[in-house]
């Protein structure tokens, strides 16, 4: 068969063509330490790499998630230790005035020392992330938890939690609303007053307080509001729940009312409509800010006098029950925020594992195996030089050479 010398030039070309890019893959394999260098080369192997790459990255998120977690919880935890060391200060101030020999100048000077606590409280209850988030709001991120009211400090947050997700199938609370932390607290020997809901008149309640704290008996009280809004009776519904007795107390109204029971005393104000109650519960739980108000009032208000004295011993026991039930709040919190950490630890040593596993599949997958990878280099070459010389030797051949 005749062959143009054109024809040899073109399949010696693409010849040495073929074998240089074969060489040239192989090159590339080698100093990337890749096998697969596009989806062409291996489409099932690039496929499972693509998966394990984006499980690998997912991996990676949750990591940083659990960091972010782990920043944000141990903030919290720093600032409920200062809370637990700053409660057990008031706990011994509490304890150091119910000193008896202590006379009323003395449980004032303490009383102030208590307000610097209560101050310190506040600041600690309105405390900033790195962000300027406020910790204890809840959702209410940019609004600080707590303000000043005359019975302690009010909260303005919410009870939301932020979640974070630390796993493919956990999600995290990374805060705690400042109303679990500083006000869901179970109270001992405190009242609250409230309207009735079915109320159709103004009146309301303004004050609440304890007179002698010797006559508490720690039961429910109803107000009863009678001849077009004109009298008041008392009943203690915890004796008497159909209020069918002899009222405790009963007398005309005209507001404000001062009215007096049992060692509480209520002022009334408004115009309430005839049958419209009022009442007097024991209080189920108290904020730990309305705990240290009221002691800091009792210190400065009632040092004097026997009655004073009594109200003082009993108002110092009540809030020292108090403070305990705040302090082990705080503790249950702390120790809630100890597991989270401690399940942190240990997903982050789960994802390690994870992680280690999708290197080590992806490296089964795509890494290029490199006793191979040299002995294919090396035959790359040895073909690509045979054809670089056959193809030398071939074009010189000519009839002309044997004239």
């Amino acid at each position: 068969m005749r062959i143009s010398t054109n024809t040899i030039y073109e399949s010696g070309l693409a010849r040495m063509t073929e074998s240089q890019a074969k060489l040239m893959k192989v090159q590339q394999q080698v100093a990337s330490g890749k096998r697969i260098l596009s989806p062409a080369d291996d489409p099932v192997g690039a496929a499972r790499v693509l998966n394990l790459t984006q499980s690998q990255e997912l991996n990676a998120q949750y990591t940083a998630n659990r960091q972010n977690a782990r920043s944000a919880l141990s903030l919290e935890e720093s600032v409920l230790q200062k809370t637990t060391e700053l409660i057990q200060d008031v706990k011994t101030l509490v304890i150091q005035a119910g000193n008896p020999s202590y006379d009323e100048s003395q449980l004032k000077f303490i009383a102030v020392d208590l307000q610097t606590h209560f101050d310190e409280l506040v600041s600690i209850a309105n405390t900033r992330d790195g962000m300027g988030n406020y910790l204890f709001s809840g959702y209410q991120l940019t609004t600080p938890a707590y303000a000043l009211a005359p019975d302690g400090a009010q909260f303005n947050g919410d009870q939301g939690q932020t979640m974070m997700q630390v796993d493919s199938a956990r999600q995290m609370a990374i805060n705690d609303s400042g109303d679990q932390v500083f006000d869901n607290i179970v109270s001992t020997g405190t009242f609250a007053s409230a309207v009735a809901a079915g109320n159709t008149g103004t009146g309301a309640v303004s004050r609440l307080s304890v007179t002698n704290s010797q006559m508490l008996t720690g039961h429910q009280y109803d107000i009863v509001f009678s001849g077009g809004g004109a009298t008041y009776s008392v009943y203690d519904i915890t004796l008497d729940p159909t209020r069918a007795g002899i009222p405790l107390a009963t007398g005309p109204y005209a507001s404000p009312q001062t009215i007096a029971f049992d060692g509480l005393e209520i002022t009334a104000s408004g115009a309430p409509a005839n049958g419209d109650v009022m009442t007097v519960r024991p209080s189920e739980k108290q904020s730990l800010f309305t705990t240290l108000k009221d002691v800091i009032t009792l210190l400065q208000t009632q040092g004097s006098g026997t009655i004073g004295r009594a109200n003082v011993s009993h108002g110092l026991g009540i809030a020292n029950n108090n403070f305990d039930s705040a302090l082990d709040n705080v503790l249950s919190i702390r120790a809630s925020i100890g597991a989270r950490l401690k399940e942190l630890d240990h997903l982050d040593e789960a994802g390690a594992a994870k992680n280690e596993h999708y290197e080590a599949s992806i490296s089964n997958i795509e890494d290029v195996d490199y006793n191979k990878a040299l002995s294919d280099l090396s035959k790359n070459q040895i073909i690509l030089e045979a054809a670089q010389k056959s193809f030398t030797k071939i074009t010189g051949l000519s009839l002309f050479n044997f004239l």
